[in-house]
């Protein structure tokens, strides 16, 4: 049986964002995924509870203009490796932090 079917544009822009994006390193036996973009001083995006890298699609290639832009997939979520362990700012986020930052910033906004 044969099929055919048209790849929407949607899904080239899919293989577009994700193809020369892999990147994985391995943090205590696991995989985790993230995204790497742009030169100079790091921003590293964290995503939410049922969110991956992929939700920050529309802002990374703006962001890397400027600076060196990492979003991770966190353990269990996106194309990282599903486990379960405990979880603790000794953890995926904090492990990749060390690894690439001299000095870290952070904030958070709300809707008002």
């Amino acid at each position: 049986m044969c099929v055919e079917f048209e790849i929407s544009a949607f899904f080239y822009s899919l293989i577009r964002y994700f193809f020369h994006l892999y990147n994985f390193w391995t943090w205590k036996g696991r995989k985790i995924h993230y995204v790497v973009q742009g030169e100079g001083s790091p921003v590293v995006l964290i995503h939410g509870f049922g969110a991956s890298a992929y939700h920050w699609r529309y802002y990374i290639p703006e962001l890397a203009k400027k600076h060196k832009v990492y979003a991770i997939d966190l353990l269990g979520f996106g194309w990282s490796e599903k486990a379960i362990i405990e979880y603790g700012m000794e953890g995926p986020g904090g492990g990749f932090l060390a690894g690439d930052c001299e000095r870290a910033s952070s904030f958070s906004w709300k809707q008002v």
